[in-house]
């Protein structure tokens, strides 16, 4: 799997994915079986997430990565935050649903998104994003007020 984010994240967490015994990473000598094979690197003015994951036919497995954006990767004014996530759909591969969580910035709000959220807390909004497309998610968040 790989993942392109804004460039200049600092990751503060990732699901550990073990190095398969079998995968030809591990037979050829780029890994060993058993270590996190996530790895991090950039191109194209983008950091990007990777790693190997062994998937049996039919299953399915959840990957969480949280990390920090960088200031550049969205808007911010004295009242407002915007931010702008393009989910795009894998080529040659089925309708697969993305589960994107946003940990609301410290002292604002979610006012308004371009997708209803699956569910939301005053700390944290979560969103079930189509597969079928490329996709983009629009988020507004707003300084709470006191009152």
């Amino acid at each position: 799997w790989r993942v392109y984010v804004p460039f200049g994240p600092k990751l503060l967490s990732s699901t550990k994915l073990q190095l398969p015994k079998h995968s030809v990473a591990a037979q050829i000598g780029k890994g060993t079986p058993g270590e996190n094979s996530i790895k991090i690197s950039a191109n194209h003015n983008k950091t990007i997430y990777s790693g190997l994951i062994d998937i049996e036919a039919g299953e399915s497995k959840e990957i969480n990565l949280i990390y920090e954006l960088p200031n550049s990767s969205y808007e911010y004014n004295l009242t407002n935050v915007k931010y702008r996530l393009l989910i795009q759909k894998q080529p040659a591969v089925r309708a697969r649903e993305t589960s994107v969580g946003l940990i609301i910035p410290k002292n604002y709000k979610h006012i308004a998104s371009s997708i209803v959220p699956s569910s939301k807390t005053n700390s944290r909004v979560d969103f079930i994003v189509p597969g079928d497309k490329d996709t983009i998610l629009n988020v507004e968040f707003m300084i709470a007020s006191n009152n």
